[in-house]
């Protein structure tokens, strides 16, 4: 009976953890997104020289906020800086959801 009894709290131990490994893989998952939609918003705002609304409007119909850090009215050959956000709810991690950033710049003009 012990053994039985023993189990089913082992059995409990694992489901947690691989409720939080499934956790940290989707954190992962998202975050990697996050370094490529920036990589690629970084070429965007290179070629147009600018933060134009189509580039907003794309990282929104991805659920993605923007944020311009500095130099947010370049010329040619500055480099902006700007910051990519996106809200992420976790299973087990925390009772909020998490906001990961993934801070980019562009050289304008400079295209990769």
């Amino acid at each position: 009976m012990s053994y039985k009894t023993a189990f089913v709290l082992t059995l409990t131990f694992v489901v947690q953890i691989l409720i939080l490994c499934g956790d940290i893989l989707g954190l992962q998952m998202v975050h990697s997104h996050l370094d490529a939609i920036g990589q690629t918003t970084s070429f965007r705002i290179a070629q147009t020289g600018r933060i134009d609304a189509a580039i907003e409007d794309w990282l929104l119909e991805q659920d993605i906020r923007l944020t311009c850090l500095s130099n947010c009215t370049p010329r040619f050959g500055d480099t902006l800086e700007f910051r990519l956000d996106k809200s992420y709810d976790p299973l087990i991690i925390a009772a909020d959801t998490l906001t990961l950033s993934v801070v980019r710049s562009a050289v304008i003009g400079y295209y990769n």
